[in-house]
């Protein structure tokens, strides 16, 4: 009995401490940044954190083994990440489910009735050996755009077009797409960043 009664003792102190939590937004806009860290841990060096995703919703931004991280929205919908932790006692792990949405419309100050812009989402597509083509689900002829193009080593490219088409190359990698729309006076953006092996896969 006394053995019955330690070994239920174990586990419940096991499963104590292989509880973390995770504090941070619940939801987060594309292109946002937020940081989001592990509480209530008690004794655990300083770099035996793990912050784990495999998606493109979101990226994370700087250390990834630390007990807090900076991510980034970065494609609309549901995610979920979670954080490793090697402590003395045991070898902790826990998520957290966030939602990634739209960024918010940007009106013209007097004239919220008169912004009707479809705008959500943006695709990109192969267009010959170095070139990449973008385009918005929803288009419309009366629509102005601005494609603004993000390179890795800090260069930008922009394109006026309602396609904007851009070079990419193994050395010449994109890190982030913003397409700007305006109408009668008013601009919705939205834009996407991507991960750092996404256009060697693509």
């Amino acid at each position: 009995m006394k053995k019955i009664l330690l070994s239920l003792a174990i586990l419940n102190f096991s499963i104590l401490f292989s509880q973390c939590t995770i504090i941070g937004a619940d939801i987060i806009e594309v292109g946002e940044k937020q940081i989001y860290k592990v509480s209530n841990l008690g004794d655990v060096c300083a770099d035996c954190y793990q912050w784990i995703y495999l998606d493109q919703k979101i990226i994370f931004e700087g250390d990834t083994n630390k007990n807090e991280v900076k991510l980034k929205g970065s494609v609309p919908g549901d995610a979920v990440f979670s954080v490793e932790i090697n402590s003395k006692n045991n070898r902790l792990k826990c998520s957290k489910q966030i939602k990634i949405i739209e960024p918010t419309t940007n009106l013209k100050a007097g004239e919220p009735d008169k912004c009707d812009i479809l705008l959500q989402v943006f695709n990109e597509k192969r267009s010959g050996e170095k070139k990449v083509v973008f385009e918005a689900e929803t288009t419309e002829k009366n629509y102005s755009y601005l494609w603004t193009a993000t390179y890795r080593d800090g260069t930008k490219k922009t394109s006026s077009n309602q396609k904007g088409e851009f070079e990419v190359t193994n050395d010449h990698v994109i890190d982030q797409m913003e397409l700007q729309v305006s109408l009668n006076g008013c601009t919705k953006k939205i834009s996407k960043s991507y991960h750092s092996n996404f256009w060697y896969f693509f």
